[in-house]
C-alpha cells in the first residue's frame, strides 16, 4: 500500500552524528544531496512512466524497486540533521523529529517489501504485514504537528470549527465511499479491511492535525520553512488518500501516486533546507500564523469534486448524486468560511497596525531623553519613563502614584500650580514652564516641561509632561548673559578709559607742578599731594574696571600672604571701628601666591567693609588665611578650582546674611544691597579677574540672619621667595638733556606734559596731530625721542609709529595711552618693540621711561 506513497524530507543543521562539521559545509552537503536527488526523481519518473510494470525487467525492475529509499532516506537525514540546530525552539526540533521517526517508519517499510521480493520473488500484496511498519507515518506525523510551537494568535473558533467540518465531511466522504466499494467489489480478509479501516482513520485525523497547525504555527526559523513542511505532508497525506481510492475504485492506469510522491519527498528535502539555513530571528515571539488560513478545506473540496468527475466520466460508478450535492453543500459552506476569513484577515491587520503603533510609541518613549509624565486630573503619577530616574532621583517605577506637585519648590509651587490649571483650560494646546524640581537629596534641578491636556483623550485619560533637565542650560544662559552685561560694561569702560586717563593726566600734572612751582614747606603741599592721590585711586578703579570686563590684562607679582595682612591689619582695624571685633588669623605655612598685591588688598578691605556693613550693631569679624589641600576639584559656588595646593584666605562676619538674588550678584559691577547711595557697585568687581588669573576658585557661603563667608582659594607657588612691594619711583633730578616731539591732541594734556619735561630740563616740541609731527620733523629740530599718544584724531599714534619705522628708524619712540583695547594689546603681543607707558603717570616716569626708550635706542 505504501510502496506508492511517498515520504518527506526535512532539512538538516547539527546532526548528532556531524557535529563535528561547521554549518556552512553541512549546508553544501545538503544541496548536494538535494541535487543529486532532484536528478534521481527525474530519472525514476521518466522510467516509470516510459513502459507499464508489467515491461519492466532486469535492472530497471530492480532500480524501480530501489527508488524511493534514496528519498525516503534522504527526508529522515534532512530532518535530523535540522532537529539539531540549536537555534530553533526546542518544539521545532522536537516536531522535525517526529517527522523523521514518521518517514524512517516508512523506509523501514519499503526496505521490508524490498528484501520480501528479492527472497521470494513476488511483491507484497496491496494490503500486507509490511502496512504495520508504514502506519506508523501517521501517529509520528500527529506527534510531530502537535510539538510545533504556535503563536499566540489564533484564528476564530466558528472558522476552525468549519474548516473541521469540510475537511472531515469531504475527506471522510471519499473514505467511506472507497471502503464500501471495495468491501462490495474485493473480497478481502478481516485484516485487510482493519488495515484499510485504520488507514482511512491515521490519514484523516493527520489531515485535521495539519490544518490546525497551518493556521497556529510560530513562524520560527522562517515563513518559508513551515510552508514547505506542510506542503510535502498536504502532498504525502492528501495523495495517498485519493490515490487509494482510485486504485479501490478499479483504476488501472499510470501510477500517478508514484510522481506525487516524488515530489513530496523534494519538497521535505527543501524544507529541511530552509530549517537549516534560514536566520532565525533574535526574538521568538512571533504572533502571527503561518497564513491567514488553512488551504485543507480547499483541497478536500477539489479533490472530491475531481474524483467525482473521474468516476463520472469512466461511468465506473453509480449513484454518484449525493457525492455532487455534498459537493455543493460545502462550497456553500467555504464561501461562509471564506468571509468569516475576509474578516479575521482584517481584524489580523488592524490587530497589526495597532501592535506596530504601540511598539513604535514604546520605542520612542524608551529611547527618548526626556522624561515623559502622566499624571490624572488631581496631578497624581500614572506612569514616569525611564529618563525620570535620573531627573527625579528616584526609581521611575517608584514614582507612580505620588503626587507630581509634591516635588516641585516651595517657590515655585503657585507659579506651577497656576500652570497646570491652565493646561485645563486650554485642552489640546501644549504649554512651556520651567519650575525647580527638589530632589530626595536636597538638590534642586531646573525643568523645563511641555505639557498638554490629554484628559479627554480614551487611549491616554492623563495630563502629559514632556520634561527634561535644563539645569546645565539655565547656568549657561546665565554665564552669556553675565558676558553680554561684561560686553556692555566693556564698551562703555573702553570708550570712558582713554577721555578719562587723559583728565587724569592733567590733574596729575599740574598739581605735581604746583608741587615744584611752591617750597616743600608750603602749606598747599599737603593739598596737592592729596589731588595726585586722589587722581592715582581714580587711576586704579579705572584699571579694576577694566581688568573685570577683560580689557587690561591683571598685573601680578609674589605676594607672601603673612606679609601682605600683617601690613594691613592696622588699616583694616581703623576701618572696622570700634563697636567691631576683628580677629585676623595666619596659619602656618601660608606661604606665597602669585597675584596683583594691591588687588587683592583692596578686595580684602572691601570684604571687611561689607562684614562691617551687616553689623551696624557690631559683632566679631575674622578673617583667616590657611594652607589647603585638595586631590579632588574644589567645588565653589562662584568660580571651581581644580585639585592642587591652596592658600585659604577668608572673611566671616555674623551680620544679616544675603538672600540668593544678592550673593549670586554680589561680584557683579555696579550691584550693591546698600541703601543711601553708600555703594557704587565697583568694590568687588577685581575678584573674578583676579582669582580666574591666578588659577584659584571662590566660594561665598551666606543665608539670611546667618551671617556671610566669602572664601578666596589662592595657588600656592613652589618658591618661598619674599615678595617685595613695588618701590614707588622716587623723583629722579637728572636733568633729561634731549628734544622731545610731544604728539598729543589734547591741548591741556600736551600743556601739562611739556611743562613737566621742561621742569626736568627737556626741550619740547608740542604738536596735536600726525601731520604737524611730520612737518616738525622735517625742520630738522634735532628731535632725540618722540612720545606720541596712541588714539588721535585722522591718523593714530600706531599708524604714524609704522611711517616712523620706515623714514626714521633710528629714532626712538614712546608710546603713550589712557585707552585699552584689542588694538593696543595685538600691537604690544606682535611686535615686542613697542615702548608703551599708560596714562596717568608721574613726570619722574614719563622722565625715566624717556631715558629707557632712548637708552634702548642707542
Amino acid at each position: 500500500m505504501r510502496n506508492s506513497s511517498t515520504s518527506d524530507a526535512a532539512r538538516v543543521t547539527t546532526d548528532p552524528g556531524h557535529r563535528g562539521v561547521p554549518h556552512d559545509q553541512m549546508s553544501r552537503r545538503l544541496r548536494w544531496l538535494f541535487a543529486v536527488l532532484c536528478a534521481h526523481g527525474v530519472l525514476f519518473a521518466i522510467s516509470d512512466y516510459s513502459a507499464p510494470d508489467s515491461a519492466k525487467h532486469g535492472l530497471r525492475e530492480l532500480y524501480e524497486t530501489f527508488a524511493f529509499l534514496p528519498l525516503q532516506l534522504g527526508s529522515v537525514a534532512a530532518l535530523l540533521v535540522a532537529s539539531g540546530r540549536q537555534q530553533l525552539m526546542p518544539g521545532t526540533r522536537r516536531a522535525l523529529r517526529w517527522v523523521a521517526y514518521g518517514f524512517g517508519a516508512l523506509a523501514a517499510g519499503s526496505v521490508a517489501a524490498i528484501v520480501t521480493a528479492l527472497v521470494t520473488g513476488a511483491r507484497l500484496p496491496y494490503v500486507s504485514w509490511a502496512d504495520l511498519l508504514y502506519y506508523q507515518l501517521y501517529p509520528a506525523l500527529i506527534l510531530g504537528m502537535m510539538a510545533l510551537p504556535t503563536s499566540r494568535r489564533t484564528g476564530s473558533r466558528a472558522r476552525l470549527v468549519l474548516d473541521t467540518s469540510i475537511v472531515v465531511t469531504a475527506f471522510g466522504a471519499l473514505i467511506v465511499f472507497a471502503m464500501v466499494f471495495e468491501a462490495t467489489t474485493t473480497v478481502g480478509t478481516t485484516f485487510d479491511r482493519v488495515m484499510v479501516a485504520a488507514y482511512s482513520a491515521g490519514q484523516l485525523i493527520t489531515l485535521l492535525v495539519i490544518n490546525r497547525a497551518v493556521e497556529r504555527a510560530n513562524r520560527t526559523p522562517s515563513r518559508s520553512a513551515l510552508y514547505w513542511l506542510f506542503v510535502a505532508l498536504a502532498l504525502s497525506v492528501v495523495g495517498d488518500l485519493v490515490f487509494q481510492l482510485m486504485y479501490s475504485t478499479g483504476y488501472r492506469g499510470p501510477n500517478w501516486s508514484r510522481a506525487e510522491a516524488i515530489a513530496a519527498n523534494l519538497a521535505m528535502i527543501w524544507a529541511g533546507i530552509r530549517f537549516h539555513d534560514d536566520a532565525v530571528p533574535e526574538t521568538r515571539a512571533n504572533t502571527a500564523p503561518l497564513i491567514p488560513f488553512s488551504p485543507l478545506p480547499i483541497i478536500a473540496v477539489t479533490s472530491v469534486a475531481m474524483m467525482v468527475m473521474w468516476l463520472w466520466r469512466n461511468d465506473s460508478v453509480r449513484g454518484l448524486e449525493p457525492l455532487i450535492v455534498g459537493i455543493l453543500v460545502l462550497n456553500f459552506v467555504l464561501v461562509a468560511r471564506d468571509m468569516i476569513a475576509a474578516r479575521d484577515a482584517a481584524l489580523v491587520i488592524r490587530e497589526d497596525a495597532n501592535r506596530t503603533a504601540e511598539q513604535r510609541l514604546e520605542a520612542l518613549v524608551k529611547h527618548s531623553t526626556d522624561a515623559i509624565l502622566l499624571t490624572d486630573a488631581s496631578g497624581r503619577l500614572l506612569f514616569a519613563s525611564a529618563p525620570a530616574t535620573d531627573l527625579f532621583g528616584m526609581e521611575a517605577d517608584k514614582l507612580v502614584g505620588q503626587m507630581l506637585a509634591r516635588w516641585v519648590d516651595e517657590e515655585d509651587a503657585p507659579a506651577f500650580g497656576a500652570y497646570v490649571a491652565g493646561l485645563r483650560t486650554t485642552a489640546l494646546a501644549p504649554a512651556t514652564h520651567t519650575w525647580r524640581l527638589r530632589r530626595p537629596d536636597g538638590t534642586t534641578r531646573a525643568v523645563e516641561s511641555v505639557g498638554l491636556d490629554l484628559l479627554n483623550e480614551p487611549a491616554v485619560g492623563g495630563l502629559v509632561f514632556n520634561s527634561r533637565d535644563v539645569t546645565e542650560r539655565i547656568a549657561l544662559e546665565d554665564r552669556l548673559r553675565q558676558a553680554q552685561k561684561l560686553e556692555v560694561v566693556g564698551h562703555l569702560a573702553g570708550g570712558v578709559a582713554h577721555d578719562f586717563n587723559n583728565v587724569l593726566t592733567a590733574i596729575v600734572g599740574g598739581a605735581e607742578l604746583a608741587q615744584l612751582s611752591l617750597p616743600t614747606s608750603h602749606e598747599a603741599q599737603y593739598d596737592l599731594e592729596q589731588i595726585r592721590a586722589a587722581a592715582e585711586r581714580g587711576a586704579a578703579l579705572t584699571r579694576r574696571l577694566l581688568a573685570f570686563v577683560r580689557l587690561q590684562p591683571v598685573p601680578s607679582q609674589s605676594v607672601r600672604v603673612e606679609e601682605m595682612l600683617a601690613d594691613i591689619e592696622p588699616l583694616l582695624r581703623r576701618l572696622c571701628g570700634d563697636p567691631i571685633a576683628l580677629r585676623v588669623e595666619v596659619h602656618e605655612g601660608s606661604g606665597t601666591v602669585h597675584v596683583d598685591r594691591d588687588e587683592l588688598e583692596h578686595i580684602i578691605f572691601n570684604l571687611v567693609a561689607n562684614a562691617r556693613d551687616a553689623m551696624p550693631n557690631g559683632g566679631p569679624i575674622t578673617v583667616v588665611a590657611m594652607p589647603v589641600e585638595r586631590d579632588t576639584p574644589v567645588r565653589g559656588d562662584v568660580i571651581d578650582a581644580p585639585a592642587g595646593r591652596y592658600v585659604s584666605i577668608s572673611v566671616r562676619d555674623a551680620g544679616t546674611g544675603m538672600d540668593d538674588d544678592a550673593r549670586r550678584r554680589m561680584f557683579d559691577p555696579f550691584f550693591s544691597s546698600k541703601s543711601g547711595g553708600r555703594g557704587t557697585g565697583l568694590g568687588l568687581i577685581g575678584v573674578r579677574p583676579l582669582i580666574e588669573a591666578a588659577g584659584g576658585g571662590l566660594s561665598v557661603d551666606s543665608r539670611p540672619g546667618d551671617g556671610t563667608r566669602v572664601e578666596l582659594l589662592l595657588p600656592l607657588i613652589a618658591t618661598d621667595a619674599r615678595a617685595r612691594a613695588v618701590p614707588v619711583m622716587q623723583a629722579a633730578r637728572d636733568p633729561l638733556a634731549a628734544c622731545i616731539l610731544l604728539i598729543e591732541d589734547e591741548l591741556a594734556v600736551r600743556e601739562s606734559l611739556g611743562r613737566l619735561l621742561v621742569s626736568r630740563g627737556a626741550t619740547v616740541h608740542g604738536v596735536g596731530s600726525a601731520a604737524e609731527a611730520r612737518a616738525a620733523l622735517g625742520a630738522n629740530l634735532g628731535i632725540d625721542c618722540v612720545l606720541c599718544d596712541v588714539m588721535m584724531p585722522g591718523e593714530t599714534g600706531l599708524e604714524f609709529r609704522q611711517w616712523l619705522k620706515t623714514e626714521h628708524a633710528s629714532l626712538p619712540v614712546l608710546m603713550m595711552s589712557g585707552h585699552t583695547g584689542a588694538p593696543l594689546d595685538r600691537v604690544a603681543r606682535e611686535t615686542g618693540d613697542v615702548a608703551l607707558i599708560r596714562k596717568p603717570f608721574t613726570g619722574d616716569e614719563l622722565a625715566e621711561r624717556l631715558r629707557q626708550a632712548m637708552g634702548a635706542v642707542r
